[in-house]
């Protein structure tokens, strides 16, 4: 009798698209790195990005691009779960994290199709940003060429502070309540479900939902994101395998956002890519 190897999940941080916003482009630099950008918005890599995940997954049979939430007892193989509370990961460029809590399971030979990621809405994110140019912060009567986020929910706005060096540099949370703007969802009207496509990466698909993992239908409603990615190519588990990979890429896991006068930065778009070894 072969004896399949121990099963083990790997996250890997890379420089994560589950939604916030994905519509503005990269933002221009000179030679020098420092950011050009004076007017509308921008995204660039933030210095740390927090998500909190309560399961991670495989799935097959599935068509993420319906309306309809599958189901992910009967369709998908939980590969990672933390329970009650979610197990909070700090993701950094290139830097590996451990699982400090959580139940790992090996998932039954097969191929599968998809991969889920369900992670409560608050994202926290900081970052310095140097820039070319003197600006404003968001921040009270802040102003200079280093600009840093500070504690605080981004809804309440003016958590970006500008100045000659950073100091009390903070997380400044994003709430996902609604993705209305971003992916193919159109701007000004509730969405609750929508579609992320980049290539050459997977296409992905987001859901908001409650606290039991119904599909929401207003922003109070809102817990949870789930997301799932459409592989490029079908992933095939074996006795061979050991782990299952899932990278975070954050390139753009902050915007910049110049339109009301003053930056504000905020969290903006993941990434998870999921691959079996």
């Amino acid at each position: 009798m072969i004896m399949k190897k121990i099963f083990i999940l790997i996250f890997i941080f890379l420089s994560l698209i589950l939604p916030l916003t994905l519509k503005a482009a990269a933002c221009n630099t000179n030679p020098s790195g420092a950011i050009t950008n004076t007017s509308g918005t921008c995204t660039s890599t933030p210095d740390t990005y927090i998500i909190h995940i309560y399961k991670s997954g495989l799935c097959n049979g599935i068509d993420p691009s319906s309306a309809t939430i599958p189901n992910l007892n009967s369709q998908c193989v939980t590969t990672f779960d933390s329970g009650a509370s979610p197990l909070s990961v700090t993701v950094q460029n290139g830097i590996s994290s451990p699982l400090a809590s959580g139940t790992i399971t090996r998932p039954p030979n097969g191929t599968y199709t998809h991969g889920f990621v369900l992670i409560r809405k608050d994202i926290d994110m900081k970052a310095i940003k140097t820039l070319a140019n003197t600006v404003n912060g968001s921040s009270s009567g802040s102003s200079g060429s280093t600009c840093w986020t500070e504690s605080g929910i981004a809804t309440s706005g003016n958590l970006t502070k500008c100045g000659p060096s950073a100091s009390a540099v903070g997380f400044t949370t994003s709430l996902v309540n609604n993705l209305a703007g971003s992916g193919n969802c159109p701007s000004g009207t509730p969405a609750f479900h929508c579609t992320y496509e980049e290539a050459p990466y997977d296409v992905t698909y987001a859901y908001l939902v409650t606290s039991s993992n119904s599909q929401a239908t207003s922003d109070s409603d809102v817990a949870n994101l789930l997301g799932f990615a459409t592989f490029s190519s079908p992933i095939t588990v074996s006795d061979s395998s050991t782990a299952q990979i899932i990278q975070f890429r954050v390139t753009q896991g902050v915007t910049l956002d110049f339109s009301g006068g003053a930056l504000n930065m905020y969290s903006a778009a993941f990434k998870t890519i999921t691959g079996i070894e």
